[in-house]
């Protein structure tokens, strides 16, 4: 079934690329070798869903949304208003996922972004605490 092939390569390459993006924001003083492999697997996978990508964001409903918001463990609840923030900030999010200027650094790039946006939700930030678990020195 390729939908469910597809789900799973978003989860995949998102889920690492989430892990990566909260190395590195734990060890920011120091290069992160795997933020390169990040923005590669990053780009890889917009490069094949850019469409897709770029009409659930406009959208704030899709697969590509449910994706995301499975990657970052948000509770079903809450997809919803996953999807609503993106689609808030969807000219921001469209821009980064442009296909002519699409690039390994915007494709981080717009992950990052989105990460941003989970977490200065406080709902949306408690569900990615919660799936990261304890951190060590948190503040």
């Amino acid at each position: 079934m390729p939908g469910h092939w597809d789900a799973a390569v978003c989860a995949g390459v998102l889920g690492l690329t989430a892990v990566l993006l909260v190395r590195e924001r734990r060890r920011r003083s120091r290069v992160e070798p795997g933020m390169a492999r990040a923005a590669r697997l990053s780009y890889e996978y917009l490069r094949l869903h850019l469409h897709q990508f770029r009409e659930d964001v406009a959208q704030g409903a899709g697969p590509t949304v449910e994706g995301l918001a499975h990657v970052v463990m948000l509770r079903r609840q809450h997809v919803p208003l996953f999807g609503a923030l993106l689609r808030a900030h969807r000219h921001e999010l469209l821009e980064l996922a442009d296909a002519r200027t699409l690039t390994h650094a915007r494709s981080l790039e717009l992950m990052r972004r989105v990460g941003a946006l989970v977490r200065k939700d406080p709902l949306l930030r408690t569900d990615l605490e919660a799936a990261l678990g304890p951190t060590n020195g948190a503040r």
